[in-house]
């Protein structure tokens, strides 16, 4: 990988993770608020939904930037840009579009599909 595309992947993952942490702080801002006691029940549970999917999308957005960390400290270690499953080169092309990529298309594939099977099973 040349210099040019670590560079280029860096500011990548550092708009990614701005924007993630922006998010964090939002999503912690509203569970944080106080939630006024509503009297009708499908209001309460209208709240309580809207809680939880807040809920999700936090601990989304914490994997999210945990993702991002990693992905930076990859492109420091000397296997930058390598799959951890078969350690051949992940493509560039993949990294742009998904920065945080730790498998290459093929690895990738395989771990989608056992997945898939673990699932249905």
């Amino acid at each position: 990988m040349f210099e040019s595309e670590i560079q280029r992947l860096r500011r990548l993952l550092h708009e990614q993770l701005t924007l993630a942490e922006r998010d964090l702080e939002s999503l912690l801002s509203v569970l944080g608020g106080a939630a006024p006691v509503l009297p009708d029940p499908a209001d309460q549970a209208c709240q309580e939904s809207t809680k939880n999917l807040t809920l999700i999308r936090y601990n989304r957005t914490r994997a999210q930037i945990e993702a991002i960390l990693r992905a930076v400290e990859a492109l420091e270690g000397e296997n930058r840009g390598m799959c951890a499953v078969c350690g051949e080169p992940i493509g560039v092309r993949r990294l742009l579009a998904l920065p945080t990529a730790r498998h290459c298309v093929d690895c990738q594939a395989m771990l989608d599909e056992s997945d898939e099977r673990r699932r249905v099973a």
